[in-house]
């Protein structure tokens, strides 16, 4: 168990938006995206900046717990951030407004580390509805 504590979270490391295998079937995905998923303690910390399907500026940041549960928004068009834990390589984080689900995310990475799928469904930071799967790659 020791070991455990000491191992960092397999999401951590900087990830880059592959927007040509990156699929949609409402909206668009982000021009461009990076994503640092930095660990601190039992949370992690989550930047990500890039711009939008119209060029427009995205930077969010937050923090969830590496084993869910409710998280803090640093910066960001949400004002509330949960996640659960499914397994090590699996997690699912819903972005809220007030009372409002804004989106939700379902996240895969890679059995390597080096790939990770997510599928969002929501209202993305500049009002646009949203529903396909980002891919990433480890940087």
């Amino acid at each position: 168990m020791a070991s455990a504590a000491f191992s960092p979270d397999p999401f951590v490391g900087t990830w880059k938006l592959d927007r040509e295998k990156s699929k949609f079937s409402q909206g668009a995905p982000p021009r461009e995206m990076t994503l640092e998923i930095e660990q601190e303690g039992e949370n992690l910390r989550i930047k990500a900046h890039g711009n939008s399907e119209d060029g427009l500026p995205l930077s969010v940041e937050y923090s969830l717990p590496v084993k869910g549960g409710d998280g803090q928004v640093r910066h960001g068009y949400f004002d509330r951030v949960g996640s659960k834990y499914i397994s090590d390589n699996v997690r699912e984080t819903t972005y809220m407004k007030g009372e409002t689900e804004m989106m939700s995310r379902h996240t895969i990475l890679s059995n390597n580390g080096r790939i990770m799928q997510s599928t969002v469904k929501g209202t993305n930071a500049h009002g646009h509805v949203v529903a396909g799967e980002e891919v990433f790659n480890r940087q």
